[in-house]
């Protein structure tokens, strides 16, 4: 349950990008077909793995040689995040300098992050554990069942009960009841979140 991220920043946009408007299964396919095509190879004990790629990697080819692999707009996505966070412009040293509204800001400038993204990355990146002041759809359908037993409740109602409920901690209160939740999924089949997940 201790929160923590595999990823660099570069790699958490990768992943984030590859999770915008899709199913899982989409993100899935569209991040093995990435590692495949351009992921390090490891190898070690009769295995091989892929350990991600640098963003001059990205940087060097042609949009058209990802869109070929099938990530579909995202290609261009890739190409100008790898090219801001080579220019500096998303070099997370200095945006660990900047304060949570100044962080904010400068995450949203960056081409293709959204609130989500910039949400999840204020938390899991930069440790912001209060960042939660956007709930995109999917989840607010999980919120909804998960605190209310409701179909759909309104966004406003959700974040108002979540910050009465938790405060600063909010956005860490909610990644443990989400930890929880898929950790349950495991040993029991939960019919609404699989209709959620859509795997």
């Amino acid at each position: 349950m201790r929160l923590s991220t595999p990823y660099s920043f570069y790699e958490f946009m990768v992943v984030t990008t590859m999770l915008q408007n899709t199913v899982v299964r989409r993100s899935v396919q569209m991040l093995q077909n990435l590692f495949d095509s351009y992921g390090e190879k490891i190898s070690f004990d009769n295995k091989t793995l892929c350990a991600f790629w640098m963003p001059t990697t990205i940087d060097q080819i042609e949009e058209q040689a990802l869109r070929n692999i099938k990530l579909g707009y995202r290609a261009k996505t890739m190409k100008r995040q790898a090219a801001e966070y080579i220019s500096g412009k998303a070099n997370p040293m200095i945006l660990r300098k900047l304060s949570k509204d100044d962080l904010k800001k400068a995450l949203l400038n960056l081409y293709g992050i959204g609130p989500a993204t910039v949400q999840y990355t204020l938390f899991e990146i930069f440790h912001h554990y209060d960042a939660l002041d956007h709930i995109p759809p999917w989840e607010q359908k999980i919120y909804s069942k998960m605190f209310y037993d409701q179909e759909l409740v309104d966004v406003p109602t959700i974040l108002n009960d979540i910050n009465k409920r938790y405060g600063k901690w909010k956005a860490l209160a909610v990644h443990y009841i989400f930890e929880d939740l898929f950790w349950l999924r495991k040993n029991e089949n939960i019919p609404w979140l699989e209709a959620l997940i859509r795997l």
